[in-house]
């Protein structure tokens, strides 16, 4: 009988281990994964973005270059889309849709929109896998990449409140006053 009885804890110990071994195979698997997706995907384009809220903030752009500047910073993006998340895919899928508007300047309006849509998703989806990978940003790009998600959401609330360009000419004051006052949560909202 204690043959057998150590058979079974030796047995049970087996299990426990492949269990663990399996568990913190799973986990770096995934955080090599996640800084793939950090170093292929995000890095190259989050600078682009930051950019684009920068000029547009401080009113250097036009809305035509700006939406120039927008097909330069979504192209890839949506490009390299197998790094992103169910957000971002839905969101090329929508791109990749045909415009429902036959006047050109409602076509441009639409595409401005899913850009900065694009966007925004893609300064969420940042966020969440350098936070799951325990990066420390730097105080002035965390508060770079908050600012521009503020900045994109206020922009697509213009726009589909139907008012982009007072919003538009807007935006330098309010981000001189005080652009805080759009917190995180009514960003989420948003989208």
């Amino acid at each position: 009988m204690k043959i057998d009885f150590a058979i079974y804890i030796s047995l049970i110990a087996a299990i426990i281990a492949q269990i663990m071994n399996a568990r913190y195979s799973n986990k770096r698997e995934n955080k090599k994964i996640l800084q793939n997706i950090s170093d292929h995907y995000i890095v190259p384009n989050i600078s682009n973005i930051l950019n684009f809220t920068s000029k547009i903030s401080l009113n250097h752009h036009s809305e035509k270059s700006s939406l120039e500047d927008l097909r330069t910073n979504v192209d890839p993006i949506l490009k390299n889309i197998m790094y992103g998340d169910e957000n971002l895919l839905y969101k090329r899928i929508e791109e990749d849709s045909k415009y429902n508007s036959l006047d050109a300047y409602d076509v441009e309006q639409q595409e401005y929109t899913r850009k900065l849509e694009i966007q925004l998703f893609f300064l969420i989806y940042s966020l969440k896998v350098l936070k799951r990978l325990k990066v420390k940003l730097h105080s002035n790009v965390g508060y770079g990449i908050e600012h521009s998600m503020r900045v994109h959401a206020y922009l697509i609330a213009a726009r589909n409140l139907n008012k982009f360009e007072e919003g538009f000419n807007d935006l330098v004051s309010i981000t001189r006053f005080n652009f805080n006052s759009l917190s995180k949560e009514s960003v989420k909202y948003l989208v």
